[in-house]
Order: C-alpha cells, then sequence, then structure tokens
C-alpha cells in the first residue's frame, strides 16, 4: 500500500538510512531513488536521484541504497553498476563522486571498508570485491539443516531472498533469510569471507513430497 508522509506519497519501501538529522527513504517510486526527510520532525526536504536518461540519472527503479559516514552508496541491479556520493554535495548536485561497475549480476551490492559484498541470483552465495569492482574471492558454502538433504532447496531460498546488513564499524557483515530464522556473520580477512558465528532459531519447513521438494507456506 502507499504511505503519505507530508503529502509526499510513497508505495513500498526498499530500506531507509540515517545520516547526521536526515533520513533518507528508498521506495520503488518510479520518478526518484531517494527521498530525504527530516528525522526530527518528519518534515519532507527535497527527492534526489531522478529516475530517466539524462546526466546523473538512474535508467531504471528497484535500488539498494547504503553508507558509509557521509558516503552514500546506491547500487543499479539492472546494470550491475555503484554510485558512490558525498551526502552533504548530493543536496545541491546528482552527480555521483565515483562510480564501479561489476561483472556479474546481483541483486545486492553493498560496500564494507575498501571492498563491496554481493549477494548473486543463481551462482555464487556472496562474491567479494576490491573498491574498483575488481572480483577477489567468492563463498559459496549454505546451512545444511538435515543430513538426508542435499540442500538444493536451501541454496535456491538463500541465493532469491537472502539479506545483507553490514556492522556500522565496518568490521563485519550479517546475513538472514526467510528460512529458518538463520543468522549468519561473517568477517573479511585477507581477501576472503569467513563465516565467523552462526545462530538458527527454528529448523525450516521443507515439503519432502516425491514430486517437490520445496519451502511449505
Amino acid at each position: 500500500p502507499d504511505t503519505l508522509l507530508n503529502n509526499i506519497t510513497l508505495n513500498e519501501f526498499a530500506n531507509m538510512i540515517v545520516i547526521d538529522s536526515l533520513l533518507i527513504v528508498n521506495s520503488y517510486n518510479r520518478e526518484y531513488v531517494i527521498h530525504v526527510f527530516d528525522k526530527r520532525n518528519g518534515s519532507f526536504i527535497n527527492n534526489f536521484l531522478k529516475i530517466g536518461n539524462g546526466p546523473g540519472e538512474f535508467i531504471s527503479s528497484g535500488f539498494r541504497i547504503s553508507k558509509i559516514g557521509k558516503m552514500l552508496y546506491v547500487y543499479s541491479p539492472s546494470v550491475n553498476l555503484m554510485r558512490r556520493y558525498y551526502f552533504p554535495k548530493l543536496l545541491n548536485n546528482s552527480i555521483p563522486e565515483e562510480e564501479v561497475s561489476f561483472k556479474e549480476d546481483s541483486r545486492i551490492t553493498v560496500p564494507i571498508k575498501n571492498n563491496y559484498i554481493a549477494s548473486t541470483y543463481y551462482k555464487e552465495r556472496f562474491l567479494l570485491y576490491d573498491h574498483l569492482g575488481k572480483r577477489l574471492s567468492k563463498y559459496d558454502s549454505f546451512p545444511r539443516f538435515f543430513n538426508d538433504d542435499d540442500s538444493s532447496d536451501l541454496r535456491t531460498f538463500y541465493l532469491n531472498y537472502q539479506l545483507i546488513n553490514v556492522k556500522p564499524d565496518q568490521t563485519k557483515f550479517c546475513s538472514t533469510t526467510l528460512a529458518g530464522s538463520l543468522i549468519q556473520v561473517f568477517n573479511i580477512n585477507n581477501g576472503a569471507i569467513e563465516l565467523v558465528k552462526q545462530k538458527g532459531f527454528e529448523p525450516p519447513v521443507i515439503s519432502k513430497s516425491k514430486d517437490k521438494r520445496g519451502f511449505a507456506d
């Protein structure tokens, strides 16, 4: 359903971040990537990063925004492109400080320290890139919940529904999914992704019929 904030209509939210006193909302709006509000009173400030074909514009909707300090990162999965903005300048100018292009398709790509972590669609679970978009390594391990299960269903589910969030101090990132209420924590060590902690709250509900091996509703 659409949400009305100070007479600004937004449909489903993708994600939100806070920089200083500003709330930056990324919604599936068809005209702009982000909408900026004053977090103290909710007043609307402006829309930024127009969707279109002009200079500094984005060619499609469906984005992921992240931040490190005052740097705002906007990932466009349709073209595998990350744009980085110094947020105070963005309020007056939509030209990015830097653009990084990635060869592989991914649903989510987020910055961590001087690297990027990507969650792919169909192949590897995570990919690690350097700050220029060069691939450094991959992480392709998936949890196993049943000894007699080859985890093929879980693999598909993870690739399509896992989420990534980076710790504010940029030392670790966590991954979670709708399958099994599982949280895994990873760090980056010498150009590789390492699992450091795992917590499962409930096992996944899986249909094991002869004709279908998938997730129950």
